[in-house]
């Protein structure tokens, strides 16, 4: 009993320390990719492009909670054309189907296709798809034809395969 005690205690102690460690790890590892990113942005950031970029650096290594404050930021901008603002309101749209907030990216990807981002359309649809709202799903599919996506055609039959709706998925 004692040697289980003893055993038990070390164990313990161990997991104690391991937890320190991975406590002060994170810590000196914020730090540094706080360092790193003032190093890779350390010009002033006065452009769309400049913003653009850095969006891009958070989507790379998805932290994405970062990419939102930079495209708030971007948002501010004056002057951004409407591809511009298309642009921010689809990486808004991404980064919350990322986080699976399907309500908050469905309400930016119907920004940027309305400043006439039609990327969005194929994000779009697959949250309408994976929510099984199959008649929303078909609509994008049909207004991404629309705006010359060929890949909508394949996925729009592909819907209809699914819903055993076969002469409709022949036709697409």
């Amino acid at each position: 009993k004692i040697k289980q005690e003893n055993k038990k205690q070390q164990n313990n102690h161990e997991k104690k320390i391991k937890q320190k460690m991975k406590e002060q790890y994170n810590v000196e590892e914020k730090k540094k990719k706080k360092k790193d990113a003032k190093i890779s942005q350390g010009k002033e950031i006065k452009t769309f492009d400049d913003y653009w970029n850095i969006i891009l650096q958070h989507y790379t290594h998805k932290k994405y909670g970062e990419m939102l404050a930079v495209i708030d930021e971007a948002e501010k901008l004056e002057n951004l054309t409407d591809n511009q603002k298309g642009e921010l309101y689809f990486a808004k749209g991404f980064m919350y189907q990322n986080k699976k907030v399907d309500e908050k990216a469905e309400e930016y990807y119907k920004k940027a296709i309305d400043s006439g981002n039609n990327d969005a359309l194929n994000n779009l649809w697959i949250i309408y798809k994976e929510q099984k709202e199959y008649s929303k799903a078909e609509d994008n599919y049909k207004k991404a034809i629309d705006a010359g996506n060929n890949n909508a055609l394949t996925n729009l039959g592909n819907l209809y395969k699914e819903q055993k709706e076969y002469k409709k998925a022949e036709e697409y």
